[in-house]
């Protein structure tokens, strides 16, 4: 597939426009019928396509699929309730444009077809949110308020199924760009991790350890104590390789309330690991930082929001590293949260004799 890509770059390149052209329709065409294999139909393929990409839709949406259905397959996915996922999105948008193609006389008997996963989507979603299912299927007539709210007499079922398509496809496109907020498939999909061939081997599952592999093996250190504990950038936004040894929700989010929009951007993940590269504390640090305030002035290094793993506070043990690294970076504020935590044995652990061991320096609650 890449070939053909250069191919048509080449024709382009050249000035054959129209050639070119008509190769990237056979590539769409090519795209759309491997986002069909995984069993998603027109509507749903070309929301993946529109939001990914041609290089990496099939990949991303064959990914997507995975963290949702797991080991069962798309076909085989029941929703017995309704779920705000990307499968069931998909099935919904499979089952309204199973319906479109599908002559009105015909559509009820369709609907109530039974071990169709998609069309159960379907009546799930629509009894949950008390909607009419005979408007698939009946043309609607108005009474006298809706007609002048509307300007027409009815409602034709195919209108109305078209209408729940853009409303489902507007949501399968939010689903794809929240799963996409991570590093992990930012990489991807810019090309900086795995080429789309050693892409399509990988389960999501090896893809993602793949990726941490890498992640672990080219994070900066910021600062490595005398007993070979160290403190590493982690980076900033959403960190799959945080989210899941921190386990937290791995995003860089303190900070971005109260930063201006160009500062937040420099907020990274600073992250406590020992010799075997374990972590056991994180603490977001922005060296630009400049709050919305503008009455207090521009405050460049700030650090904040310690805690341990699983957003505990930081055990008391580690308090030591943490001090180290704040008298290596000298931050001219400092944010530490009065979040407490009941311990399994009973006892009671905060971040009071951290902060009292911090006093010198300028502390937020």
């Amino acid at each position: 597939m890449n070939k053909i890509y250069l191919l048509s770059k080449a024709l382009s390149d050249i000035g054959l426009h129209k050639e070119s052209s008509y190769v990237d329709g056979l590539i769409k065409v090519s795209n759309l019928n491997g986002l069909k294999t995984l069993g998603l139909k027109d509507s749903a393929a070309k929301v993946f396509l529109e939001a990914v990409g041609e290089k990496w839709s099939f990949i991303i949406a064959k990914w997507m699929i995975e963290s949702v259905v797991g080991n069962k397959s798309f076909k085989d996915y029941y929703s017995f309730f309704h779920e705000n996922n990307a499968v069931v999105i998909s099935k919904i948008l499979n089952a309204l444009d199973a319906l479109l193609e599908t002559p009105m006389d015909k559509r009820e008997f369709r609907f109530n077809q039974k071990n169709n996963s998609d069309l159960s989507a379907l009546k799930i979603y629509m009894e949950d949110m008390s909607y009419e299912l005979s408007k698939l299927w009946e043309v609607k007539f108005y009474d006298d308020y809706l007609k002048e709210l509307y300007k027409k007499d009815s409602l034709h079922p195919d209108e109305y199924i078209a209408s729940l398509i853009n409303h489902f496809k507007n949501k399968l496109d939010s689903e794809i760009k929240l799963f996409l907020d991570e590093d992990f498939l930012t990489s991807v999909i810019e090309n900086k991790f795995i080429s789309v061939g050693e892409a399509k081997k990988l389960s999501l599952e090896d893809a993602r350890k793949k990726f941490n592999k890498m992640k672990e093996d080219k994070m900066p250190v910021i600062l490595t104590m005398d007993d070979g504990w160290r403190w590493v950038d982690a980076g900033g936004g959403r960190s799959l390789w945080v989210r899941e040894n921190l386990k937290n929700c791995g995003s860089c989010t303190w900070g971005n309330l109260k930063a201006t929009a160009e500062s937040a951007k420099e907020a990274k993940m600073l992250v406590l690991v020992d010799e075997r590269y374990s972590p056991h504390g994180i603490v977001t640090w922005n060296p630009k930082y400049a709050e919305h305030n503008y009455e207090e002035g521009v405050t460049d290094n700030y650090l904040g929001h310690i805690e341990g793993v699983a957003s505990r506070p930081l055990n008391q043990d580690y308090y030591k590293y943490f001090i180290q690294l704040v008298n290596h970076i000298k931050p001219t504020k400092m944010y530490i949260r009065n979040t407490a935590t009941y311990n399994s044995d009973g006892t009671y652990s905060d971040n009071s004799e951290l902060k009292e061991a911090l006093k010198e320096y300028k502390i937020e609650s």
